[in-house]
């Protein structure tokens, strides 16, 4: 992943900024206001476990600067545990369903992204009301079924600033998950992943 964003980033001279933090939504928070204070026009975040190449990276920045009306830009990028399972919703919560915007066929409106590889204007987001992520527990105070996750809060909060989100409908990035290779009956190698992993170990106790 940072030789990813290294390769990407570094041969257009853009800044790479560490944020990690026990608490990621603060370090996220504090990095992004940073860019905010520095007068810098776009950041993009990065996962931990997204990979891409700097011809995204390209594509996205060509978007953005041709296109001063979109306020965020998110690349499609499946769940970890699910490749059928990706990173978006459109306004009617459906899933996967891109609709080209007839001012820029390269993006879609969505209501929900992710932050693997995203492109927010900060001028943008300087508007939204803090804090800009924030964890919320369901109705009961637990973390189970009905809470609020901080990037869907922050998706939700940037909607109800009147700003907008887009998918960059012809940007696909990788999302690294760690996987154990076994060899069966007959030595040839099959790949199983951690969740696979823990289905596999509970059906076994």
């Amino acid at each position: 992943n940072i030789f990813c964003a290294m390769h990407a980033f570094s041969a257009l001279d853009i800044p790479i900024v560490r944020g990690g933090t026990v608490v990621w939504e603060q370090g996220l928070s504090r990095t992004l206001l940073r860019g905010i204070n520095e007068g810098y026009d776009v950041a993009f975040t990065i996962d931990y476990d997204s990979v891409f190449l700097p011809g995204h990276v390209e594509h996205m920045i060509d978007v953005m600067e041709k296109n001063e009306w979109i306020d965020a830009l998110v690349p499609i990028q499946s769940k970890r545990s699910s490749a059928e399972e990706v990173l978006f919703q459109n306004d009617d919560d459906a899933i996967g369903i891109m609709q080209p915007d007839p001012r820029e066929p390269r993006v879609s409106k969505i209501r929900t992204g992710h932050f693997g590889l995203t492109a927010i204007r900060l001028g943008a987001l300087a508007g939204v009301r803090k804090p800009w992520l924030l964890g919320v527990p369901n109705k009961d105070g637990d973390w189970g079924e009905g809470r609020i996750d901080p990037d869907m809060y922050f998706w939700k909060n940037w909607g109800e600033g009147g700003r907008e989100v887009y998918l960059a409908n012809r940007i696909n990035i990788g999302h690294m998950q760690l996987m154990t290779t076994w060899p069966d009956q007959d030595l040839h190698p099959y790949s199983v992943t951690v969740e696979q992993w823990n289905e596999m170990e509970a059906a076994s106790a």
